[in-house]
């Protein structure tokens, strides 16, 4: 993955200091990322990938194209990175969730 980073980064024209304030991370941890001396936390590989359309199989595994389909527009994979970090959660954090959102409806209900 570590070269596909750097080949990223000088896709969209950015140095490591500038591409770093844009995920934001500390530029020694990117630099680190780049060399492959540590692996990077699937958080900033999804936020990469949502704020850069980035396909992600090419990042992880350097399959498919760069850059995501024009197709999916940037609320689709906001709505498939939510999606992800949802079913991520822990079950008691989903009921809460889950809870909450029933409680938006409720609220949303009687206003109409």
């Amino acid at each position: 993955m570590k070269n596909r980073l750097i080949l990223l980064r000088e896709t969209l024209g950015y140095n490591q200091s500038q591409f770093a304030k844009l995920i934001p991370l500390v530029r020694a941890s990117l630099s680190r990322f780049e060399r492959g001396e540590r692996e990077m936390p699937d958080y900033y590989v999804e936020l990469i990938c949502v704020k850069f359309n980035v396909n992600k199989e090419w990042l992880l595994h350097g399959e498919g194209e760069m850059f995501a389909p024009p197709n999916e527009s940037e609320q689709e994979i906001a709505e498939k990175f939510l999606l992800h970090k949802i079913h991520q959660l822990p079950e008691d954090c989903k009921k809460e969730l889950l809870n909450f959102c029933i409680r938006l409806l409720k609220a949303e209900s009687k206003n109409f």
